[in-house]
């Protein structure tokens, strides 16, 4: 199989930031500080610091790719190689201009001698490449099956990728530091444009695997060992002043862990129940970073997930009502770590959640020929109220945590016509 696909992406924003009183009294003690031994004293005439921001960030995304599959390698049966490349092509672009200022009075000794306006105005444009070929390679082989069992055994190297790009929000970082220095037009300041720019993620993915199937498709079982080799990781961290979050680029690290499945299928004339259960373990760690954090947890990433989940179906000789649904699923997740030096982090925690389902067949629309179907569902999640954190960031010296919803229930009513 071969394939090609293009698309550009036209995207022009405006950001308009204010930083509130707060902020310029807070500016406003940092410059009398700065200037404490001096006779001459600066005095902030501003409520609020406007930041009106226009980006155009366009981008062109272009790929080539192609697979072949050969069936009875070596004249084995059962055995097959997967062959895949894709080229990938994709230029992004970005075109900016943002600027801001704050009025003052120079007092000497008290009496006022002057007055004035610091202002700073970024503008730029910058574009970048990236072009990368990204091969898959599968082996599969598939033991003699019959109606009671189907299995086989694969493993699969491929590479990943994943976009570069732009943090058009830290230039409101950068400007809180640089109106102070009344530093007028920036025009394509390499120092703004290294700031914004984040690099590409490139991965390589191992894995090795099998797929079981028995009781004549009835009970499914999967499972699977991988390692993925990570460079230039993207991750989200927040800026030195804490009022705003970007993207940068990590240097290695790596990820490796297994996950088992099982899916079975419970029938009888009349109705159905489908069990299944998942389990994934992750264990994520940078390999190369800033020296204080080689070794370290990948932030956002949960070293157990868990899902057991139950759903009978039962149908009805009814005109109107097809079938009831009862489900109900547990979920687990944790240990996960919310920053970089792993000194915040969620311990394991679960979510016990309940579904009740009506599905009304409302008839068939004669002039499609389609029927109209009516889907009433009463819900509830996190039964027994659990607390868990779902985010964490350090903003000016102090911890915010973001906590997970608590017990929730509703009403979903779909209609389908």
């Amino acid at each position: 199989s071969h394939g090609i696909s293009a698309f550009y992406i036209w995207q022009r924003t405006k950001a308009p930031m204010t930083f509130g009183s707060d902020f310029i009294s807070m500016l406003q003690h940092t410059m009398d500080n700065a200037m404490a031994q001096s006779p001459v004293k600066i005095q902030l005439m501003n409520r609020f610091m406007d930041i009106p921001s226009e980006f155009y960030t366009p981008s062109k995304i272009g790929a080539l790719f192609h697979q072949s599959i050969f069936n009875d390698l070596f004249s084995l049966k059962g055995l097959s190689l997967t062959v895949g490349l894709r080229y990938d092509y994709e230029e992004v672009s970005i075109k900016y201009d943002t600027q801001t200022s704050l009025d003052y009075e120079s007092y000497r000794f008290g009496s006022k001698i002057g007055e004035g306006r610091y202002s700073v105005e970024y503008k730029g444009d910058q574009k970048h490449r990236y072009n990368p070929l990204l091969p898959k390679v599968a082996l599969k082989y598939n033991f003699d099956s019959n109606d009671n069992i189907k299995a086989n055994v694969y493993t699969l190297f491929s590479k990943g990728y994943r976009a570069g790009g732009y943090n058009i929000q830290m230039l409101s970082d950068y400007m809180q530091n640089d109106v102070q220095k009344n530093r007028g037009v920036l025009e394509n300041d390499p120092d703004i444009n290294n700031a914004i720019i984040y690099k590409p993620e490139f991965s390589l993915n191992y894995e090795i695997g099998s797929h079981i199937s028995i009781f004549k498709d009835r009970l499914h079982l999967d499972a699977s060992l991988f390692y993925t080799d990570l460079k230039d990781q993207q991750i989200a961290r927040f800026a030195q002043s804490g009022l705003g979050r970007y993207t940068s680029n990590a240097g290695k690290s790596h990820a490796q862990g297994f996950e088992i499945s099982a899916k079975g299928y419970i029938l009888d004339n009349i109705n159905s129940w489908v069990l299944a259960l998942n389990y994934g373990f992750t264990d994520a760690k940078f390999d190369k970073h800033d020296d204080i954090y080689i070794g370290k947890k990948l932030p956002f990433s949960p070293r157990n997930t868990l899902n057991i989940s139950s759903v009978y179906n039962i149908a009805l000789q009814s005109k109107c009502l097809d079938n009831i649904s009862i489900g109900a699923s547990y979920n687990g997740l944790g240990k996960i770590y919310f920053t970089e030096s792993n000194d915040f982090f969620q311990d394991y925690y679960s979510l016990v959640n309940a579904r009740l389902s009506f599905n009304f067949n409302m008839g068939t629309n004669s002039s499609f020929g389609y029927s109209n179907d009516l889907e009433l569902s009463l819900w509830t999640n996190n039964i027994f109220n659990s607390k868990f954190s779902l985010f964490y960031f350090d903003s000016q010296s102090k911890g915010f945590v973001q906590m997970g919803r608590g017990v929730q229930g509703g009403i979903d009513i779909r209609f389908k016509f």
